[in-house]
């Protein structure tokens, strides 16, 4: 086989093959020119198909070519662990939000007992700026009647037999 009919068996120009066998000697020693032809021995094809090999086939799975389908394949394996990976996160955000819903059913139970804490709390205040008003108008009353009292002790003979 010489170098044009390994080229075009491989789709690639003479050229590009001549060019790689005179710049590798492993490979050159393996060849043999015939009038203007470069021949290639089977050590040399051999070391050649390494370089370039010939072109598979493409081989359809279904109408999809298998490189086409294991790239599909793995975008779809990756997709189905970034959505398991979502699916563990969005039941961690599940279990906060009934944790924090707890949270807050105890803090609002917690305030409506504050809030009814602070109305007995007024409620007692008012009561017993209710009572002091009471002890005041009593002291004052109190005050009054030791007024009168010291005035009854305090009158004379004649007063006390008139009652004024």
């Amino acid at each position: 086989m010489n170098i044009s009919e390994f080229a075009r068996s491989r789709g690639i120009e003479p050229q590009t093959v001549r060019h790689y066998v005179n710049d590798h000697e492993d490979i050159k020693k393996h060849t043999k020119k015939v009038g203007k032809t470069v021949e290639l021995s089977d050590e040399a094809i051999e070391l050649l198909d390494k370089i370039y090999p010939l072109p598979r086939p493409v081989q359809l799975m279904n109408g999809v070519d298998p490189e086409e389908h294991k790239a599909v394949v793995d975008k779809l394996s990756s997709a189905q662990e970034y959505i398991i990976k979502l699916h563990e996160t969005v039941e961690q955000l599940k279990d906060k939000v009934n944790e924090n819903e707890k949270l807050i059913a105890q803090a609002e139970a917690q305030k409506i007992l504050l809030e009814d804490k602070n109305s007995q709390l007024e409620a007692a205040r008012a009561e017993g700026e209710k009572k002091d008003t009471e002890i005041d108008y009593l002291k004052k009353a109190n005050e009054d009647l030791q007024a009168e009292l010291e005035r009854l002790k305090n009158r004379s003979f004649l007063d006390r037999l008139f009652n004024k």
